[in-house]
Formats: structure tokens, C-alpha cells, sequence
């Protein structure tokens, strides 16, 4: 699982780094179990694949770092996740950490997270969630980023009340990217080619997904996600 030699061209390939051993060898083998379509190459760091030079990033479908309790803004894990975004920004990045703050899972994603997962979450929530963002997808714990959550987050009391992740297509991201520049339904059907109906089936399914109560709630948490 961590041998980065033999690897065919043709074989979909996610990489897995974490410094700490144990878990990287244990949370490795889970994930070759679980996702056999995939090849799992596991290493502790991204400078590990440096003799490849940075293009070898390319050749993988996802790369998840297990950052455990480091917070995104300390240098080593910003750094990596910056060469990741200027090296090979069509690969999708996929965070595993300790730490549940909405404003770390904000930072997450403004430097160039596609996903977030939370070690309080369970296996197969965390493997959907893995597949759902190395097949284009984004997934995040949404929830905590809602004023409810934000409160409950400060309170150590609700920590056993922790919700499973809700994911957005890509195309769905599109709509709420639209709502946060303040544009009527019928501009952003002009701009994705679909139709206006079809533009408020995909709002109406946002909000439910977002636990969101009218489309300004929608705009503001895209506002925070996606940073547009």
C-alpha cells in the first residue's frame, strides 16, 4: 500500500499522507478494503514523492492529507496544501482531522480543500464521503457552519451531537456560487444552460441538504465555503 513503485499508468490511484505510522498503515488498509477500485499509495508527507518531481501529483484521483490536530494555518500543512493547489489544482484534496472549528473547516477549503472529514465520524461516513470528492464532488461537515452549529461547537456538551457530512455535486455548486453574486434564477439558468425550473429543484434541494430556511441562508454559507 505504500509502495509508490509499479504503479501502472492506467490504474486510479489515491494518495494517502500522514506522518504518524500506525494510523497511516491502519487508515491505508481500510481504505484498499473499501475501495478496491482504487490503488492506495500512502506515504507521511508530500515532499516523500519530490524525486518524481511535482507533476507526479497529476497522476492521482485524490490525495488525502490526515492532518490529526494540526490546524490547517500551521506552516507544514499550509505549505503542503499550497504546492498541492499551485502544482496539480485539478486534483482533489481531501482533509481527515481532529478539529470540528466551522472557521478551520472554512480555512480548509479556502486553501483549496474539496473535502473535510472529522475523525468523530464514522467509517463508512467517511468512505462515502472520500468517494463522493475523488468522483468530483465536495463534502464537508455543513452543518457545523450554520449559526446553530457555531454555538453547539462552543459548547463541549453537544460534542456526542455531531451529524453526518452532506454532499454537493459539482453541478449543484454551481447554483448557491450564482446566489452568493445576488442573481435572480433566471440569469443563473441562462449562465448553466438549464432551465429556470430546473435551477429552483436544485435550490429547493440545497437548502434541505444545508438545513438552510430561504435561499440568503444559502448564498451566506456559499459565501464562507466557496469563497467566490
Amino acid at each position: 500500500m505504500s509502495d509508490l513503485q509499479g504503479v501502472s499508468p492506467n490504474t486510479a490511484s489515491l494518495l494517502y499522507a500522514d506522518e504518524c505510522r500506525l494510523s497511516r498503515d491502519a487508515v491505508a488498509l481500510l481504505l484498499s478494503t473499501h475501495l478496491p477500485d482504487l490503488r492506495i499509495e500512502s506515504i507521511a508527507g508530500i515532499d516523500d514523492i519530490a524525486a518524481d518531481g511535482d507533476a507526479g501529483l497529476s497522476r492521482y484521483q485524490l490525495v488525502i492529507f490526515h492532518t490529526h490536530a494540526a490546524r490547517v494555518g500551521d506552516y507544514k500543512i499550509a505549505a503542503q496544501m499550497a504546492r498541492m493547489s499551485r502544482c496539480s489544482p485539478a486534483v482533489p484534496l481531501l482533509l481527515i482531522s481532529d478539529i470540528e472549528d466551522p472557521d478551520v473547516i472554512v480555512e480548509a477549503f479556502r486553501l483549496g480543500a474539496r473535502g473535510y472529514i472529522t475523525t468523530a465520524q464514522s467509517w463508512a461516513e467517511a468512505a462515502e464521503a472520500i468517494q463522493f470528492v475523488a468522483s468530483g464532488g465536495v463534502a464537508a461537515p455543513w452543518k457545523s457552519l450554520t449559526a446553530l452549529d457555531r454555538l453547539a461547537g462552543s459548547n463541549p456538551t453537544r460534542a456526542a451531537d455531531h451529524q453526518p457530512a452532506v454532499r454537493l455535486t459539482s453541478r449543484q455548486l454551481e447554483v448557491p456560487k450564482g446566489l452568493q453574486q445576488g442573481k435572480p434564477n433566471k440569469v443563473i439558468a441562462f449562465e448553466l444552460s438549464m432551465a429556470e425550473s430546473t435551477v429552483k429543484v436544485h435550490i429547493r434541494q440545497i437548502m434541505k441538504k444545508l438545513h438552510a430556511t430561504n435561499r440568503t441562508q444559502v448564498a451566506l454559507i456559499a459565501r464562507e465555503m466557496l469563497h467566490a
